[in-house]
């Protein structure tokens, strides 16, 4: 697809990627309507987009590419990091005299 302006897969490469929590199929496009304060949200699932199996989009200036943090990914992180830290504590508890 070639255009003039940038496209998701662009912004993504700019932006260096995707972090570890991000929920890459809610992503959507934040675009503000000209000559309005008014926005309107384009639902863009990034994963199908990266498999081929969806077309890349075309963004406007000034439109914004959303990826929202994944709940449930954030989650199993915290809870992760906390069963190693009580391990560690424990280990580190239990050899003292």
């Amino acid at each position: 697809m070639k255009t003039s302006g940038m496209t998701v897969l662009q912004a993504l490469a700019t932006a260096e990627g995707l972090g570890p929590m991000n929920s890459p199929s809610h992503s959507k496009i934040v675009r503000v309507t000209p000559g309005s304060a008014e926005r309107t949200e384009i639902p863009v699932d990034l994963n199908k987009i990266l498999a081929g199996k969806s077309e890349d989009v075309a963004m406007r200036p000034n439109d914004i590419l959303f990826v929202p943090s994944s709940i449930p990914k954030k989650a199993g992180a915290r809870a992760l990091e906390a069963a190693v830290q009580a391990v560690t504590g424990m280990a580190i508890w239990g050899r003292l005299p």
